[in-house]
């Protein structure tokens, strides 16, 4: 069976959900993560990038990182 995350993304006066997905990559090592994504989200904003952009290129960002631990 093939493991994978899907998360949704809905914002106001949007007519429909955007889904991102990404493979599921097993570790233990996850501690902050959550925090450093919030951030790379908040930085591409501040960079005024969209929020579609930043949360994609955030996640993108995490995922690399969460990789090479």
């Amino acid at each position: 069976m093939i493991k994978g995350i899907r998360d949704c993304l809905v914002t106001k006066g949007q007519s429909s959900p955007v889904w991102i997905e990404a493979k599921y990559i097993e570790t233990d090592n996850l501690h902050g993560t959550g925090c450093t994504f919030s951030a790379a989200i908040a930085s591409f904003l501040a960079r005024k990038e969209d929020l579609l952009s930043s949360v994609k290129k955030a996640k993108e960002y995490i995922t690399n990182a969460i990789e090479r631990v």
